[in-house]
Protein backbone atom coordinates (compact mmCIF):
# COMPACT_ATOMS: atom_id res chain seq x y z
CA UNK A 1 0.00 0.00 0.00
CA UNK A 2 2.82 2.40 0.86
CA UNK A 3 4.36 1.65 -2.53
CA UNK A 4 1.08 2.56 -4.24
CA UNK A 5 0.82 5.82 -2.27
CA UNK A 6 4.44 6.58 -3.17
CA UNK A 7 3.80 6.02 -6.88
CA UNK A 8 0.69 8.20 -6.77
CA UNK A 9 2.58 10.95 -4.96
CA UNK A 10 5.44 10.73 -7.45
CA UNK A 11 2.96 10.89 -10.32
CA UNK A 12 1.27 13.97 -8.87
CA UNK A 13 4.62 15.69 -8.36
CA UNK A 14 5.61 14.86 -11.93
CA UNK A 15 2.28 16.12 -13.23
CA UNK A 16 2.62 19.35 -11.24
CA UNK A 17 6.15 19.84 -12.57
CA UNK A 18 5.03 19.35 -16.16
CA UNK A 19 2.07 21.72 -15.74
CA UNK A 20 4.30 24.34 -14.18
CA UNK A 21 6.74 23.96 -17.05
CA UNK A 22 4.08 24.00 -19.74
CA UNK A 23 1.89 26.76 -18.32
CA UNK A 24 4.30 29.31 -16.73
CA UNK A 25 3.12 31.40 -13.81
CA UNK A 26 3.82 34.68 -15.65
CA UNK A 27 0.87 34.03 -17.96
CA UNK A 28 -1.54 33.95 -15.03
CA UNK A 29 -0.98 37.67 -14.42
CA UNK A 30 -2.00 38.63 -17.96
CA UNK A 31 -5.41 39.55 -19.28
CA UNK A 32 -5.49 36.71 -21.79
CA UNK A 33 -8.30 36.04 -24.27
CA UNK A 34 -10.94 33.54 -23.18
CA UNK A 35 -9.93 29.92 -23.26
CA UNK A 36 -11.69 26.53 -23.08
CA UNK A 37 -10.82 24.23 -20.16
CA UNK A 38 -7.36 22.72 -20.64
CA UNK A 39 -6.07 19.28 -19.78
CA UNK A 40 -2.81 18.77 -17.90
CA UNK A 41 0.30 18.57 -20.05
CA UNK A 42 -1.47 18.52 -23.46
CA UNK A 43 -3.39 21.75 -22.85
CA UNK A 44 -5.99 22.08 -25.61
CA UNK A 45 -4.52 19.66 -28.15
CA UNK A 46 -7.38 17.25 -27.50
CA UNK A 47 -9.84 19.79 -28.93
CA UNK A 48 -8.38 19.86 -32.44
CA UNK A 49 -9.60 16.54 -33.83
CA UNK A 50 -9.17 15.51 -37.49
CA UNK A 51 -10.51 18.86 -38.82
CA UNK A 52 -8.89 21.55 -36.61
CA UNK A 53 -10.32 24.50 -38.56
CA UNK A 54 -13.84 23.28 -37.85
CA UNK A 55 -13.08 22.42 -34.21
CA UNK A 56 -11.53 25.84 -33.60
CA UNK A 57 -14.52 27.52 -35.25
CA UNK A 58 -16.83 25.71 -32.81
CA UNK A 59 -14.70 26.86 -29.87
CA UNK A 60 -14.80 30.44 -31.15
CA UNK A 61 -18.60 30.30 -31.20
CA UNK A 62 -18.54 29.28 -27.53
CA UNK A 63 -15.72 31.45 -26.18
CA UNK A 64 -15.34 34.39 -28.57
CA UNK A 65 -13.54 35.28 -31.82
CA UNK A 66 -10.10 35.58 -30.17
CA UNK A 67 -9.08 32.41 -28.34
CA UNK A 68 -6.06 31.70 -26.19
CA UNK A 69 -4.96 28.07 -26.27
CA UNK A 70 -2.16 26.02 -24.85
CA UNK A 71 -1.19 23.58 -27.58
CA UNK A 72 1.03 21.55 -25.32
CA UNK A 73 3.71 24.04 -24.26
CA UNK A 74 3.02 26.51 -27.09
CA UNK A 75 0.90 29.59 -26.30
CA UNK A 76 -1.43 30.06 -29.26
CA UNK A 77 -4.05 32.62 -30.23
CA UNK A 78 -6.73 31.95 -32.82
CA UNK A 79 -8.38 34.84 -34.71
CA UNK A 80 -11.80 33.79 -36.04
CA UNK A 81 -13.49 36.99 -37.24
CA UNK A 82 -12.68 39.94 -39.46
CA UNK A 83 -12.00 42.36 -36.60
CA UNK A 84 -9.39 40.24 -34.80
CA UNK A 85 -7.75 39.23 -38.11
CA UNK A 86 -7.50 42.91 -39.07
CA UNK A 87 -5.70 43.78 -35.82
CA UNK A 88 -3.25 40.90 -36.16
CA UNK A 89 -2.49 41.20 -39.88
CA UNK A 90 -2.77 44.94 -40.45
CA UNK A 91 -2.47 46.91 -37.21
CA UNK A 92 0.32 44.66 -35.87
CA UNK A 93 1.49 43.23 -39.18
CA UNK A 94 5.20 43.60 -38.43
CA UNK A 95 4.92 41.99 -34.99
CA UNK A 96 3.22 38.92 -36.48
CA UNK A 97 5.39 38.71 -39.63
CA UNK A 98 7.57 35.84 -38.37
CA UNK A 99 6.96 32.10 -38.73
CA UNK A 100 7.18 29.38 -36.06
CA UNK A 101 10.77 28.23 -36.06
CA UNK A 102 11.17 24.75 -34.66
CA UNK A 103 8.36 22.61 -35.99
CA UNK A 104 9.05 19.24 -37.59
CA UNK A 105 7.42 20.34 -40.86
CA UNK A 106 9.63 23.44 -41.08
CA UNK A 107 12.80 21.54 -40.18
CA UNK A 108 12.14 18.68 -42.61
CA UNK A 109 9.79 19.76 -45.40
CA UNK A 110 11.21 23.26 -45.87
CA UNK A 111 14.80 22.18 -45.13
CA UNK A 112 15.01 24.42 -42.07
CA UNK A 113 13.71 27.76 -43.34
CA UNK A 114 15.36 27.94 -46.76
CA UNK A 115 12.17 28.47 -48.81
CA UNK A 116 10.10 31.64 -49.08
CA UNK A 117 6.96 30.46 -47.28
CA UNK A 118 8.72 29.54 -44.05
CA UNK A 119 11.80 31.77 -44.13
CA UNK A 120 11.71 34.14 -41.18
CA UNK A 121 10.89 37.78 -41.77
CA UNK A 122 14.13 39.51 -42.67
CA UNK A 123 16.57 40.35 -45.51
CA UNK A 124 16.60 36.87 -47.06
CA UNK A 125 12.80 36.67 -47.15
CA UNK A 126 12.57 40.14 -48.71
CA UNK A 127 15.14 39.06 -51.30
CA UNK A 128 13.12 35.94 -52.19
CA UNK A 129 9.87 37.87 -52.42
CA UNK A 130 11.39 40.57 -54.63
CA UNK A 131 12.73 37.99 -57.08
CA UNK A 132 9.39 36.20 -57.32
CA UNK A 133 7.43 39.43 -57.69
CA UNK A 134 9.69 40.71 -60.48
CA UNK A 135 10.31 37.48 -62.37
CA UNK A 136 6.96 35.69 -62.14
CA UNK A 137 4.15 37.90 -60.85
CA UNK A 138 4.79 41.40 -62.20
CA UNK A 139 2.18 42.86 -64.60
CA UNK A 140 4.70 42.54 -67.44
CA UNK A 141 5.32 38.85 -66.73
CA UNK A 142 1.61 38.15 -66.28
CA UNK A 143 0.87 39.76 -69.65
CA UNK A 144 3.68 37.81 -71.32
CA UNK A 145 2.35 34.49 -69.98
CA UNK A 146 -1.24 34.96 -71.19
CA UNK A 147 -0.68 32.59 -74.09
CA UNK A 148 0.45 29.87 -71.67
CA UNK A 149 -2.80 29.98 -69.74
CA UNK A 150 -4.85 30.14 -72.95
CA UNK A 151 -3.07 27.11 -74.43
CA UNK A 152 -3.32 25.03 -71.27
CA UNK A 153 -7.02 25.80 -70.86
CA UNK A 154 -7.54 24.68 -74.46
CA UNK A 155 -5.58 21.50 -73.78
CA UNK A 156 -7.70 20.73 -70.70
CA UNK A 157 -10.96 21.21 -72.61
CA UNK A 158 -9.77 18.92 -75.40
CA UNK A 159 -8.77 16.28 -72.84
CA UNK A 160 -12.12 16.53 -71.04
CA UNK A 161 -13.98 16.16 -74.34
CA UNK A 162 -12.05 12.98 -75.14
CA UNK A 163 -12.33 11.52 -71.61
CA UNK A 164 -16.06 12.24 -71.41
CA UNK A 165 -16.94 10.89 -74.88
CA UNK A 166 -20.28 9.09 -74.86
CA UNK A 167 -21.32 10.40 -71.46
CA UNK A 168 -18.46 8.77 -69.55
CA UNK A 169 -17.61 10.11 -66.10
CA UNK A 170 -14.55 12.38 -66.06
CA UNK A 171 -12.07 13.02 -63.26
CA UNK A 172 -12.45 16.74 -62.64
CA UNK A 173 -9.76 16.67 -59.94
CA UNK A 174 -7.07 15.19 -62.21
CA UNK A 175 -7.89 17.42 -65.16
CA UNK A 176 -7.83 20.61 -63.11
CA UNK A 177 -4.60 19.68 -61.32
CA UNK A 178 -2.99 19.03 -64.72
CA UNK A 179 -4.10 22.48 -65.85
CA UNK A 180 -2.62 24.38 -62.91
CA UNK A 181 0.57 22.27 -62.85
CA UNK A 182 1.18 22.80 -66.57
CA UNK A 183 0.59 26.56 -66.32
CA UNK A 184 3.04 27.04 -63.45
CA UNK A 185 5.76 24.71 -64.81
CA UNK A 186 5.67 26.50 -68.15
CA UNK A 187 5.94 29.86 -66.40
CA UNK A 188 8.81 28.72 -64.17
CA UNK A 189 10.65 26.37 -66.56
CA UNK A 190 9.49 27.46 -70.04
CA UNK A 191 8.34 23.90 -70.62
CA UNK A 192 5.44 21.59 -69.71
CA UNK A 193 7.64 19.49 -67.48
CA UNK A 194 5.30 16.63 -66.50
CA UNK A 195 3.38 14.77 -69.20
CA UNK A 196 -0.27 14.54 -68.16
CA UNK A 197 -1.23 11.00 -67.21
CA UNK A 198 2.37 9.78 -67.01
CA UNK A 199 3.68 7.89 -63.99
CA UNK A 200 5.94 10.87 -63.19
CA UNK A 201 3.01 13.30 -63.28
CA UNK A 202 0.90 11.07 -61.04
CA UNK A 203 3.80 10.68 -58.62
CA UNK A 204 4.22 14.47 -58.51
CA UNK A 205 0.50 15.00 -57.83
CA UNK A 206 0.56 12.45 -55.01
CA UNK A 207 3.70 14.02 -53.53
CA UNK A 208 2.22 17.53 -53.63
CA UNK A 209 -0.96 16.39 -51.84
CA UNK A 210 1.10 14.66 -49.15
CA UNK A 211 3.42 17.65 -48.84
CA UNK A 212 0.60 20.05 -48.05
CA UNK A 213 -1.20 17.60 -45.79
CA UNK A 214 1.93 17.01 -43.69
CA UNK A 215 2.74 20.74 -43.64
CA UNK A 216 -0.51 21.33 -41.74
CA UNK A 217 -0.70 18.42 -39.31
CA UNK A 218 -0.31 19.00 -35.58
CA UNK A 219 2.76 16.96 -34.63
CA UNK A 220 2.72 16.17 -30.91
CA UNK A 221 6.49 16.52 -30.67
CA UNK A 222 6.21 20.18 -31.75
CA UNK A 223 4.02 20.94 -28.74
CA UNK A 224 5.30 18.37 -26.24
CA UNK A 225 9.09 18.41 -26.81
CA UNK A 226 9.76 15.52 -24.44
CA UNK A 227 7.77 13.29 -26.83
CA UNK A 228 9.49 14.37 -30.05
CA UNK A 229 11.80 11.36 -30.20
CA UNK A 230 8.88 8.91 -30.20
CA UNK A 231 7.23 9.93 -33.51
CA UNK A 232 4.41 7.54 -32.71
CA UNK A 233 2.10 9.44 -35.11
CA UNK A 234 4.52 8.50 -37.89
CA UNK A 235 4.50 12.04 -39.30
CA UNK A 236 8.25 12.61 -39.04
CA UNK A 237 9.00 9.46 -41.03
CA UNK A 238 6.44 10.39 -43.70
CA UNK A 239 7.82 13.95 -43.91
CA UNK A 240 11.31 12.64 -44.59
CA UNK A 241 10.02 10.38 -47.37
CA UNK A 242 8.02 13.21 -49.01
CA UNK A 243 10.93 15.63 -48.69
CA UNK A 244 13.31 13.14 -50.30
CA UNK A 245 10.91 12.55 -53.20
CA UNK A 246 10.27 16.25 -53.77
CA UNK A 247 13.95 17.15 -53.40
CA UNK A 248 14.90 14.50 -55.95
CA UNK A 249 12.34 15.93 -58.41
CA UNK A 250 13.62 19.49 -57.92
CA UNK A 251 17.24 18.35 -58.16
CA UNK A 252 16.46 16.64 -61.46
CA UNK A 253 14.71 19.77 -62.77
CA UNK A 254 17.63 22.06 -61.87
CA UNK A 255 20.28 19.67 -63.16
CA UNK A 256 18.43 19.05 -66.43
CA UNK A 257 18.11 22.79 -66.83
CA UNK A 258 21.84 23.23 -66.34
CA UNK A 259 22.75 20.38 -68.69
CA UNK A 260 20.13 20.72 -71.42
CA UNK A 261 19.03 24.35 -71.13
CA UNK A 262 15.30 23.61 -71.07
CA UNK A 263 13.41 26.32 -72.96
CA UNK A 264 14.78 28.73 -75.51
CA UNK A 265 14.53 31.91 -73.44
CA UNK A 266 15.68 32.96 -70.00
CA UNK A 267 13.45 31.51 -67.31
CA UNK A 268 13.02 31.64 -63.56
CA UNK A 269 15.82 29.15 -62.82
CA UNK A 270 18.22 31.14 -65.00
CA UNK A 271 17.46 34.19 -62.88
CA UNK A 272 17.91 32.28 -59.63
CA UNK A 273 21.23 30.81 -60.74
CA UNK A 274 22.46 34.24 -61.76
CA UNK A 275 21.35 35.77 -58.46
CA UNK A 276 23.00 32.96 -56.54
CA UNK A 277 26.31 33.65 -58.27
CA UNK A 278 26.15 37.44 -58.02
CA UNK A 279 24.54 37.77 -54.62
CA UNK A 280 27.60 37.07 -52.48
CA UNK A 281 25.30 35.47 -49.91
CA UNK A 282 26.38 31.93 -49.08
CA UNK A 283 22.86 31.04 -47.94
CA UNK A 284 21.54 31.61 -51.45
CA UNK A 285 22.85 28.43 -52.97
CA UNK A 286 21.50 25.47 -54.90
CA UNK A 287 19.30 24.38 -51.99
CA UNK A 288 17.60 27.79 -51.91
CA UNK A 289 17.05 27.61 -55.65
CA UNK A 290 15.47 24.16 -55.40
CA UNK A 291 13.32 25.33 -52.48
CA UNK A 292 12.05 28.39 -54.36
CA UNK A 293 11.29 26.38 -57.50
CA UNK A 294 9.50 23.82 -55.34
CA UNK A 295 7.50 26.59 -53.62
CA UNK A 296 6.33 28.03 -56.92
CA UNK A 297 5.45 24.71 -58.57
CA UNK A 298 3.79 22.98 -55.61
CA UNK A 299 1.83 25.98 -54.36
CA UNK A 300 0.89 27.10 -57.86
CA UNK A 301 -0.38 23.61 -58.70
CA UNK A 302 -2.21 22.87 -55.47
CA UNK A 303 -4.05 25.92 -54.18
CA UNK A 304 -5.61 27.02 -57.49
CA UNK A 305 -6.71 23.51 -58.40
CA UNK A 306 -8.28 23.00 -54.96
CA UNK A 307 -10.39 26.15 -55.37
CA UNK A 308 -11.59 25.28 -58.88
CA UNK A 309 -12.52 21.74 -57.79
CA UNK A 310 -14.52 23.01 -54.79
CA UNK A 311 -16.24 25.54 -57.06
CA UNK A 312 -17.34 22.86 -59.54
CA UNK A 313 -18.49 20.68 -56.62
CA UNK A 314 -20.68 23.49 -55.28
CA UNK A 315 -22.10 24.13 -58.76
CA UNK A 316 -22.98 20.44 -59.08
CA UNK A 317 -24.99 20.85 -55.88
CA UNK A 318 -26.58 24.08 -57.11
CA UNK A 319 -27.78 23.68 -60.74
CA UNK A 320 -29.42 27.14 -60.71
CA UNK A 321 -25.95 28.69 -60.31
CA UNK A 322 -24.73 26.82 -63.39
CA UNK A 323 -27.71 28.06 -65.37
CA UNK A 324 -27.05 31.70 -64.43
CA UNK A 325 -23.35 31.30 -65.24
CA UNK A 326 -24.23 29.90 -68.68
CA UNK A 327 -26.55 32.82 -69.36
CA UNK A 328 -23.86 35.36 -68.52
CA UNK A 329 -21.16 33.56 -70.52
CA UNK A 330 -23.43 33.24 -73.56
CA UNK A 331 -24.32 36.93 -73.34
CA UNK A 332 -20.76 38.26 -72.87
CA UNK A 333 -18.64 35.70 -74.73
CA UNK A 334 -21.07 33.73 -76.89
CA UNK A 335 -20.62 30.17 -78.10
CA UNK A 336 -18.33 30.76 -81.07
CA UNK A 337 -15.08 31.12 -79.14
CA UNK A 338 -13.52 30.05 -75.84
CA UNK A 339 -13.56 32.58 -73.00
CA UNK A 340 -10.35 34.67 -72.65
CA UNK A 341 -8.67 36.47 -69.75
CA UNK A 342 -9.77 39.82 -71.17
CA UNK A 343 -13.41 38.74 -70.75
CA UNK A 344 -13.10 38.19 -67.00
CA UNK A 345 -13.72 41.83 -65.88
CA UNK A 346 -17.11 41.77 -67.64
CA UNK A 347 -18.15 38.42 -66.12
CA UNK A 348 -19.55 39.72 -62.83
CA UNK A 349 -21.46 36.57 -61.94
CA UNK A 350 -18.42 34.40 -62.67
CA UNK A 351 -16.37 36.60 -60.34
CA UNK A 352 -19.11 36.22 -57.72
CA UNK A 353 -18.94 32.42 -58.03
CA UNK A 354 -15.18 32.53 -57.48
CA UNK A 355 -15.52 34.78 -54.43
CA UNK A 356 -18.21 32.57 -52.96
CA UNK A 357 -15.98 29.53 -53.46
CA UNK A 358 -13.10 31.28 -51.71
CA UNK A 359 -15.47 32.25 -48.87
CA UNK A 360 -16.71 28.72 -48.15
CA UNK A 361 -13.59 26.82 -49.18
CA UNK A 362 -10.39 28.80 -48.59
CA UNK A 363 -7.49 26.76 -49.95
CA UNK A 364 -5.48 27.43 -46.76
CA UNK A 365 -8.06 27.21 -43.94
CA UNK A 366 -5.86 28.40 -41.04
CA UNK A 367 -3.55 30.46 -43.27
CA UNK A 368 0.17 29.82 -42.76
CA UNK A 369 0.96 30.19 -39.02
CA UNK A 370 2.50 33.39 -37.70
CA UNK A 371 4.43 34.06 -34.49
CA UNK A 372 4.62 37.28 -32.47
CA UNK A 373 8.05 38.82 -31.91
CA UNK A 374 6.95 40.93 -28.93
CA UNK A 375 4.06 41.36 -26.53
CA UNK A 376 1.04 43.21 -27.88
CA UNK A 377 -2.61 43.92 -27.08
CA UNK A 378 -5.32 42.60 -29.40
CA UNK A 379 -8.99 43.47 -28.80
CA UNK A 380 -8.00 44.63 -25.30
CA UNK A 381 -6.30 41.34 -24.40
CA UNK A 382 -2.64 40.72 -23.60
CA UNK A 383 -0.82 38.61 -26.18
CA UNK A 384 2.62 37.44 -25.01
CA UNK A 385 5.71 37.45 -27.20
CA UNK A 386 6.45 34.17 -28.99
CA UNK A 387 2.75 33.34 -29.27
CA UNK A 388 1.66 31.24 -32.23
CA UNK A 389 -1.05 32.93 -34.33
CA UNK A 390 -3.62 30.92 -36.29
CA UNK A 391 -5.98 32.95 -38.48
CA UNK A 392 -9.04 30.81 -39.18
CA UNK A 393 -9.96 31.97 -42.69
CA UNK A 394 -12.49 29.13 -42.89
CA UNK A 395 -14.35 30.42 -39.82
CA UNK A 396 -14.12 34.05 -40.97
CA UNK A 397 -15.80 33.13 -44.25
CA UNK A 398 -18.67 31.51 -42.34
CA UNK A 399 -19.04 34.13 -39.61
CA UNK A 400 -22.76 35.00 -39.25
CA UNK A 401 -21.87 38.50 -38.06
CA UNK A 402 -20.35 39.17 -41.50
CA UNK A 403 -22.47 37.01 -43.79
CA UNK A 404 -26.18 36.41 -44.15
CA UNK A 405 -26.99 32.68 -44.41
CA UNK A 406 -23.26 31.93 -44.15
CA UNK A 407 -23.48 28.19 -44.89
CA UNK A 408 -25.38 28.66 -48.16
CA UNK A 409 -23.55 28.75 -51.50
CA UNK A 410 -25.08 31.94 -52.89
CA UNK A 411 -22.85 33.87 -55.33
CA UNK A 412 -25.50 36.59 -55.75
CA UNK A 413 -24.42 38.03 -52.40
CA UNK A 414 -21.34 39.46 -54.18
CA UNK A 415 -23.16 41.14 -57.08
CA UNK A 416 -23.78 44.32 -55.08
CA UNK A 417 -20.97 43.82 -52.60
CA UNK A 418 -17.63 45.64 -52.78
CA UNK A 419 -15.71 43.13 -50.62
CA UNK A 420 -12.50 42.16 -52.41
CA UNK A 421 -10.24 39.15 -51.84
CA UNK A 422 -6.85 40.84 -52.11
CA UNK A 423 -6.29 41.16 -48.36
CA UNK A 424 -7.80 44.57 -47.58
CA UNK A 425 -11.29 43.37 -46.63
CA UNK A 426 -10.82 41.00 -43.71
CA UNK A 427 -14.19 39.34 -44.10
CA UNK A 428 -12.62 37.40 -46.99
CA UNK A 429 -8.85 36.70 -46.89
CA UNK A 430 -8.16 33.44 -48.77
CA UNK A 431 -4.71 34.72 -49.79
CA UNK A 432 -3.83 36.09 -46.36
CA UNK A 433 -2.98 39.74 -45.80
CA UNK A 434 -0.14 42.06 -44.94
CA UNK A 435 3.50 41.49 -45.72
CA UNK A 436 3.16 37.70 -45.45
CA UNK A 437 0.19 37.59 -47.83
CA UNK A 438 0.52 35.34 -50.88
CA UNK A 439 2.92 36.94 -53.42
CA UNK A 440 1.28 34.98 -56.25
CA UNK A 441 -2.22 36.31 -55.55
CA UNK A 442 -2.83 37.72 -59.03
CA UNK A 443 -1.68 34.56 -60.79
CA UNK A 444 -3.69 32.35 -58.46
CA UNK A 445 -6.80 34.48 -58.95
CA UNK A 446 -6.62 34.56 -62.76
CA UNK A 447 -5.91 30.81 -62.88
CA UNK A 448 -9.07 30.16 -60.84
CA UNK A 449 -11.23 32.66 -62.73
CA UNK A 450 -10.13 31.56 -66.21
CA UNK A 451 -10.20 27.85 -65.37
CA UNK A 452 -13.66 28.10 -63.83
CA UNK A 453 -14.99 30.24 -66.69
CA UNK A 454 -13.75 27.81 -69.35
CA UNK A 455 -15.17 24.77 -67.56
CA UNK A 456 -18.56 26.41 -67.09
CA UNK A 457 -18.76 27.83 -70.61
CA UNK A 458 -17.70 24.64 -72.37
CA UNK A 459 -19.75 21.99 -70.58
CA UNK A 460 -23.02 21.17 -68.91
CA UNK A 461 -22.07 19.57 -65.61
CA UNK A 462 -24.03 16.85 -63.85
CA UNK A 463 -23.48 14.03 -61.38
CA UNK A 464 -23.35 10.41 -62.52
CA UNK A 465 -26.76 8.73 -62.45
CA UNK A 466 -28.40 8.07 -59.99
CA UNK A 467 -26.45 10.41 -57.70
CA UNK A 468 -28.38 13.52 -56.64
CA UNK A 469 -26.87 16.95 -55.84
CA UNK A 470 -27.66 16.53 -52.15
CA UNK A 471 -25.73 13.23 -52.14
CA UNK A 472 -22.39 14.69 -53.23
CA UNK A 473 -19.74 14.05 -50.57
CA UNK A 474 -18.25 17.39 -49.45
CA UNK A 475 -15.89 16.00 -46.79
CA UNK A 476 -12.67 17.97 -46.35
CA UNK A 477 -9.14 16.62 -45.85
CA UNK A 478 -7.21 18.87 -43.48
CA UNK A 479 -3.62 19.93 -44.06
CA UNK A 480 -1.92 23.23 -44.73
CA UNK A 481 -4.34 23.26 -47.69
CA UNK A 482 -7.88 21.90 -47.73
CA UNK A 483 -8.67 19.57 -50.63
CA UNK A 484 -11.69 17.32 -50.94
CA UNK A 485 -11.32 14.01 -49.14
CA UNK A 486 -12.35 12.20 -52.32
CA UNK A 487 -11.63 13.10 -55.98
CA UNK A 488 -14.41 14.92 -57.79
CA UNK A 489 -15.94 13.02 -60.72
CA UNK A 490 -18.80 14.22 -62.93
CA UNK A 491 -20.37 14.05 -66.37
CA UNK A 492 -19.27 16.83 -68.74
CA UNK A 493 -21.59 17.33 -71.72
CA UNK A 494 -20.18 19.65 -74.44
CA UNK A 495 -22.19 22.80 -75.18
CA UNK A 496 -19.93 24.52 -77.75
CA UNK A 497 -19.19 23.65 -81.40
CA UNK A 498 -16.86 20.65 -81.45
CA UNK A 499 -14.07 22.36 -83.41
CA UNK A 500 -13.48 24.84 -80.56
CA UNK A 501 -12.26 22.04 -78.28
CA UNK A 502 -9.64 20.99 -80.81
CA UNK A 503 -7.88 24.31 -81.43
Amino acid sequence: METVYGLVAAGLILLFTFCKFLFPRKYRKLNLPLSPPAWPIIGHLHLLGPLPHQALSEQAQKHGPLLFLWLGSVPTIVASNASTARECLRTYDQIFASRPAKTESVQILSSNHIDMGWTDHGPLWRHFRKICKLELFSPKKMEASKHVRREEVSSMLKSLLKEGEGGKVVSVSSQVFDLTRNVITRMVLNTKYFVSGSAEALEFQKTVYEYFQLNGVFVLGDYLPFMAWLDFQGYKRRMKIVHERLDAMMDKIVQEHRDLKLGASINFIDVLLAVGQDDGNERFGIDNIKALVSDMITTGSDTSSITIIWGIAEILRNPSVLEKAHQELDRIVGRERIVEEDDIPQLKYLQAIVKETFRLHPAVPLLVPHESTQAVQIAGYDIPAKSRLLVNAWAIGRDPSSWEKPLEFFPDRFLNNTIDIRGKDYELIPFGSGRRGCPGLELGLINVQLGMAALLQSFNWSLPYPQRPADLDMTELFGLTLPRASPLCAVATPRLPRHLYCN
